[in-house]
C-alpha cells in the first residue's frame, strides 16, 4: 500500500514537473535558433583594387540576412559596436583585428545583409551572437516601452475622464445658478444682463448726480438759516419755517435719491453676479470642449497601439532572420 502511493505520488511530481516546463519553461532566444556553417566550397572573393587595405587583413566573412532594416549602428563609438569589440581581450586589441561590418540590401534575398570581417571563425560566431542578442533584446525593450506607453495612455485616459466628469458637474451647477439668478433679476440671457447692466450704470450715474444737487440745496438752506439777519422776529419766523420746510421736502428727496441708489446698486452687483456666472460657464465649457478633444485622440491613440499589439509592426516584433543557419566565408583576394 505504501508503495502504490510513493508511486503515485511520485507519478503526480513528475507530471506537475512536465507541465511547470511546458507553461513556464525559458522561450527559445533568436541566438539559441542559430546554427553556424564555415562553408568549404565557397570562398568570399575580395577583388585587391576594391578596399584591399581594409579587408585582406581579416580572414573571414560572416554573413547574416535581416527580414527587415532594423536601423542599428555599429560605427566606432556606438554601443554595439563596443560589445562586439570586447569580445577581444583589451590586451590583444589592435586597430587591425576588431571586427567591421558593411550592411545593404540584397534584392535577391529580399533583405538585409549585414557583412562581419573577422580574423576567425570563432571571432565570427560571436559577433554574430552578440549582434542578434542585442537586437533581440532591443526588440524586447521596444516592446515592454510600448506596453508601459500604453498603460501610460490608458491611466491618462482615466484621469482626463475624471476631470471631464467633475467639469462637466461644475457645468451643471453652474448652469442651474443662472437659471436661478435669471429669474431673480429677470434677464432672460446673457445679452439682456449685459443691456441690464449698461442700464443700471447709466442711471446710477443720474441718481449720483441728483444726489449731489440736493445735498448742494441742503446745504444751501443750512447756510441760509445760519447767517440770516432779520430784525423783524414775524417775518424771521416765517423765513425759518418756510427754510424748515424746504430742508425737509429735499432731505425727503434726498432719502428716496439713495434708496434709488441702493437698490440699483444691489441690483447692478446681482446682476453683475449673473454675468460673472455666465462667463464661468463659458470658460468651463471651453475647457470641456478641449478635454473631450483630447479624449478622442486619446481613444485613437490607445486603438491604434492595441491595434499594433495585435498587429505589430515589425520594430514591434522579435528579431527577424530570413534563415537561422549562418555562413561562415573564407577570404580570398585576388590579385
Amino acid at each position: 500500500m505504501k508503495t502504490k502511493f510513493t508511486y503515485l505520488l511520485l507519478v503526480i511530481f513528475i507530471g506537475l514537473c512536465l507541465f511547470s516546463v511546458k507553461c513556464f519553461g525559458e522561450k527559445s532566444t533568436v541566438v539559441d535558433r542559430l546554427s553556424f556553417e564555415i562553408s568549404k566550397s565557397k570562398t568570399w572573393t575580395i577583388n585587391s583594387t576594391e578596399k584591399q587595405n581594409i579587408y585582406e587583413k581579416f580572414n573571414y566573412v560572416v554573413v547574416i540576412y535581416l527580414k527587415y532594416n532594423y536601423g542599428f549602428d555599429l560605427e566606432p563609438g556606438s554601443e554595439l559596436y563596443e560589445k562586439v569589440k570586447n569580445l577581444i581581450p583589451k590586451e590583444n586589441q589592435t586597430s587591425s583585428n576588431i571586427p567591421i561590418y558593411e550592411r545593404k540590401f540584397n534584392n535577391d534575398k529580399d533583405a538585409y545583409e549585414i557583412r562581419i570581417y573577422t580574423e576567425n571563425v570563432e571571432l565570427a560566431q560571436e559577433a554574430v551572437k552578440t549582434i542578434i542578442s542585442w537586437l533581440d533584446n532591443q526588440a524586447k525593450l521596444r516592446q515592454e516601452e510600448h506596453q508601459k506607453d500604453l498603460e501610460r495612455k490608458k491611466e491618462n485616459k482615466l484621469e482626463l475622464e475624471k476631470e471631464i466628469k467633475s467639469l462637466t458637474e461644475q457645468k451643471e451647477n453652474t448652469d442651474k445658478q443662472i437659471v436661478n439668478n435669471s429669474k431673480e433679476v429677470q434677464c432672460r440671457n446673457e445679452d439682456d444682463a449685459q443691456n441690464y447692466i449698461y442700464e443700471i450704470t447709466k442711471y446710477l450715474r443720474l441718481v449720483e448726480i441728483e444726489i449731489i444737487g440736493v445735498k448742494a440745496k441742503l446745504e444751501q438752506i443750512q447756510q441760509q438759516n445760519d447767517k440770516m439777519e432779520i430784525k423783524d422776529q414775524e417775518f424771521k419766523d416765517e423765513v425759518s419755517e418756510l427754510l424748515f420746510k424746504l430742508r425737509i421736502t429735499q432731505e425727503i428727496e434726498l432719502a428716496g435719491a439713495m434708496a434709488r441708489k441702493q437698490s440699483s446698486q444691489s441690483l447692478l452687483d446681482k446682476i453683475s453676479a449673473l454675468l460673472s456666472l455666465y462667463e464661468q460657464s463659458g470658460n468651463i465649457e471651453n475647457s470641456l470642449q478641449d478635454k473631450k478633444r483630447k479624449l478622442s485622440i486619446f481613444d485613437e491613440t490607445i486603438q491604434s497601439y492595441e491595434e499594433s499589439v495585435v498587429s505589430p509592426t515589425f520594430m514591434l516584433k522579435p528579431i527577424e532572420l530570413t534563415e537561422n543557419k549562418i555562413v561562415i566565408y573564407p577570404i580570398t583576394v585576388n590579385q
